[in-house]
């Protein structure tokens, strides 16, 4: 019979190899999940190849501890050839999607993570600017979608995930979308996507938040009137005429446009790195070409609006320039009290008096000396004929008394007429300033219509292209329409702050009709752009970036 220790030795060891047998898998697997890891971590995400990565865990429970660096990104510079290249080496592993492109990071954390397999491996999403991350995927040619941006500044880090923020440049795909939460701590945590078929801009584009004005090449006139003034405004003395004359006319390329961006300063807009172009290439400095001084001068008439005026026409031409937005003290000339009376465009000849509805009881009626003129006619006939009735002698006396009192009745009549004028038009003034207003569209439409009967501007390209002959006619600083048209945008403020217009403010217009007609293209134009969808997407971009100042990208 067998005996206890041979039962002990043929059953007792194989039961236990056999129940060791699960902790050798449990240590095989570790170790082989550990090697995975490793090398999912080098081949993904060559970023960490340079940085320090510490794991550990135990053999026995299958977890594995990994330590990975959080990164803090930021764009590089535009000049850099990374910029506009793809990183050849991106990472595929969950919330490495912004290793897409190349970036200047910096170790910000670190990340614990506990895995029991290797396909639980992600990497921290990095943190970055989200006003920096914005600017850089539209420099790219990314497009924002307004309905994602609107949902994200309403409901915040409850917007749904998918949510896209910015699409590709055709539109049909996501670029940066909203993530899961997992690994966001609480901080807005997003996705990105890019396509090599979606780079379609360079260097020399124009950067985000930037506008580019084509200014014509000056004509001869011009060109003279710069030799006359010099690159200041101030008048040359006849001494210095020759060398003028000779920078003027001698000076190559031509600028062709202008590059600026606009800066919120305070209440106010501001112009800067205003940089004269030729063919979109950037010329060096030169004292011939025309100063851009008075876009940057306080003193300057035309310092506060040609930078609203320059940004309600990017706007008009759907171009998001979220940084910054119309100043209030601007917004004031579409509101109603700014709004033109009707009086006062029939006054100016802009609207006919058939055309304009009723404003007025002062009205001009020819017939109203009928009466008059006809008693003194009949008198007069009646006196001629008693002086032929007369002797000679007599007949000259009475003629001669009856010319002088004609001539003294001419003289109290026109007086007469001239004062009942005088009054007729202060009550058609007034009448006038206290007329039913007309709708900002109303008033432009109307100022176009003139402007282009007297060949300031081209009709058929609309508000925007009075407001772009407005802004060119600034940036040259050669035309006085265009300083009229910045004195009466700061007139209509002021009247628009009280409530109307005055009798001294119809004068002053009707005085400098043409300035005041491009300034009401400007207003109306800007009334046009305050309606549209992507002045909503302007401040729902500006208002997101205000709230989110970094974010994690993954």
């Amino acid at each position: 019979m067998a005996s206890v220790s041979d039962i002990i030795t043929y059953v007792g060891i194989p039961l236990t190899l056999l129940g060791i047998l699960p902790i050798f898998y449990t240590i095989l697997n570790s170790l082989l999940t550990h090697r995975n890891i490793l090398r999912l971590l080098r081949s993904n995400t060559p970023v960490f190849a340079t940085t320090t990565t510490s794991t550990s865990g135990s053999l026995i429970s299958g977890i594995i501890e990994i330590d990975l660096p959080r990164f803090s990104i930021a764009p590089l510079e535009r000049t850099e050839p990374e910029y506009w290249a793809l990183n050849p080496q991106a990472s595929s592993l969950p919330g490495g999607s912004w290793t897409l492109f190349n970036w200047n990071y910096i170790i910000s954390a670190t990340k614990t993570y506990r895995l029991q397999y290797s396909d639980d491996l992600q990497i921290p999403q990095a943190e970055v600017d989200f006003d920096e991350l914005v600017s850089f995927l539209m420099d790219r040619g990314a497009l924002p979608d307004a309905k994602g941006l609107h949902m994200l500044r309403v409901s915040g880090l409850w917007t749904p995930t998918g949510t896209p923020l910015l699409v590709s440049p055709d539109a049909m795909g996501s670029v940066l979308r909203v993530a899961g939460t997992q690994d966001s701590d609480g901080i807005l945590s997003l996705a990105l996507r890019w396509e090599k078929a979606w780079d379609h801009r360079e260097e020399a584009s124009l950067p985000v938040g930037w506008m580019r004005l084509e200014v014509p090449p000056m004509s001869k006139d011009q060109i003279s009137t710069l030799d006359e003034k010099g690159n200041d405004g101030i008048p040359l003395l006849d001494a210095d005429r020759p060398c003028a004359k000779s920078i003027a006319t001698d000076y190559t390329p031509t600028p062709t446009s202008l590059r600026f961006r606009l800066a919120p300063s305070g209440n106010l807009l501001t112009v800067q790195s205003a940089t004269w172009e030729h063919s979109h290439t950037s010329l060096p400095v030169s004292p011939s070409h025309p100063s851009l001084t008075h876009l940057t001068s306080p003193s300057s008439v035309a310092y506060p609006f040609f930078p609203t005026l320059a940004l309600i026409y990017a706007l008009s031409d759907s171009l998001p320039i979220y940084t910054c937005g119309i100043p209030p003290s601007t917004t004031v000339l579409t509101s109603s009290s700014a709004s033109i009376p009707t009086g006062v465009m029939v006054i100016l000849n802009l609207i006919p008096e058939e055309e304009a509805p009723e404003w007025g009881e002062t009205k001009y009626n020819p017939l109203d000396d009928v009466h008059a003129v006809h008693s003194r006619f009949m008198a007069k006939h009646r006196a001629m004929d008693a002086e032929r009735k007369m002797a000679p002698e007599q007949a000259r006396v009475a003629k001669s008394a009856r010319e002088a009192e004609e001539m003294a009745q001419m003289m109290e009549d026109a007086v007469a007429r001239s004062r009942r004028e005088r009054e007729r038009s202060e009550r058609r003034e007034r009448e006038a300033v206290a007329s039913v207003r007309l709708p900002a569209s109303v008033v432009a439409e109307r100022a176009l219509s003139y402007l282009g009967r007297a060949g300031r501007v081209d009709v058929e390209k609309g508000l925007r292209g009075a407001v772009e002959r407005l802004l060119v006619g600034i940036v040259r600083d050669d035309e006085p329409a265009t300083g009229e048209a910045c004195r009466l945008l700061r007139k209509w403020r002021e009247w628009a702050e009280r409530g109307g217009m005055t009798r001294d403010d119809l004068a002053l217009v009707n005085s400098e009709l043409v300035g005041f007609c491009f300034a009401a293209c400007a207003v109306g134009l800007m009334a046009e752009v305050g309606g549209k969808d992507e002045t909503g997407l302007a401040t729902d971009m500006s208002e997101c970036v205000r709230v989110w100042k970094k974010v994690r990208l993954g």
